[in-house]
């Protein structure tokens, strides 16, 4: 059996007379068990002498709509971080592509790039670069990828508000 367990065990009062043995001789081979033992039930001591309070009627109602408040809020939050975080990403492909396949690429900086990216945008390159087998097939993959993820994050939402509102009316 295991160090920890056994000393465990014996802390808790359930440690029957194999285990004893057991014990014992590891304290002989160890004597660190032992100064193990005399830490752990001290600790048990003083946990025992620890006050217990009771919370102030009327708590548990308090904290569960100052808990659902919050969730509310934060879970708007949390799905517009998200969308923006996908608009910013899509924005930036679609802003790095039209820069990078202009043709000629004379410009000298990303500033007079930027100005006429409208202007000179290639869209046989872009066309070419999105019927590309890979990037469809990436596109696709992170497509399911998203979609997977947004239904697992919207199960655990219903399950915790499930959860939240039978824990509320018992």
């Amino acid at each position: 059996m295991k160090k920890d367990d056994l000393i465990n065990k014996y802390i808790d009062g359930e440690i029957s007379d194999p285990e004893l043995k057991e014990l014992n001789l590891l304290i002989d081979k160890d004597p660190f068990v032992l100064e193990e033992i005399k830490t752990m039930k001290l600790l048990e001591t003083k946990f025992k002498q620890i006050k217990i309070d009771e919370a102030p009627a009327g708590f548990t109602d308090k904290l569960m709509s100052t808990v659902l408040k919050a969730k509310n809020n934060n879970i708007d939050k949390f799905y517009f971080a998200i969308i923006s975080i996908f608009a910013v990403m899509i924005l930036g492909i679609v802003i790095y592509l039209s820069i990078s396949v202009t043709p000629g690429g004379s410009e000298s900086s990303l500033a007079s790039k930027s100005v006429n990216w409208l202007n000179n945008i290639n869209f046989d390159k872009i066309t070419r670069y999105l019927k590309n087998s890979d990037f469809v097939l990436v596109s696709s993959m992170l497509s399911i990828l998203i979609l997977i993820s947004s239904y697992f994050i919207q199960q655990n939402f219903r399950n915790f508000k499930r959860i939240v509102n039978s824990a509320g009316h018992k």
